[in-house]
């Protein structure tokens, strides 16, 4: 998520209780639907930073970020968490993507010939027809013909 969508989405999410509070004149309500709203937000967080693998990119002077940090921060100081989480989660949603990308060239490269040429190196290698240099040259050389 870009960063000016991340704030205008914490400012409305803020401010919606306050709305609601207003709208059905009850006092007192907006802060009790904010706590609700902070509290679901970390939980939300938590699950979602797990589900995503966010704890396996550093970022920046703070290191990895995880569930639980996501989750922490969010409950603490959700007003300025909240915004840098979602963006934290954007960046972290296109690194999964590239990464899922990447992953799927390297299959898709050795598809075929080449994995049937492997599988046939390593039975030759398992029956004691190849050594292990011989082994180790021809796979070189099977995977450098892609």
């Amino acid at each position: 998520m870009k960063p000016l969508n991340a704030i205008l989405t914490t400012l409305a999410a803020f401010f919606a209780p306050f709305i609601v509070e207003a709208a059905l004149d009850a006092e007192g309500l907006g802060g009790v639907l904010i706590v609700f709203l902070q509290i679901g937000s970390a939980i939300w967080a938590f699950f979602d930073a797990k589900k995503i693998g966010m704890k396996n990119y550093k970022w920046g002077y703070w290191g990895p970020r995880g569930p639980w940090s996501a989750a922490i921060g969010i409950f603490l100081i959700w007003l300025i968490e909240f915004p840098f989480y979602l963006i934290r989660r954007g960046k972290t949603l296109e690194m999964n993507k590239a990464k899922r990308e990447k992953e799927l060239a390297t299959h898709q490269a050795c598809s075929g010939d080449s994995i049937a040429a492997l599988e046939r190196l390593h039975s030759l290698k398992g029956s004691g027809i190849l050594t292990e240099e011989e082994f180790a040259r021809e796979k070189a050389k099977v995977l450098n013909s892609q």
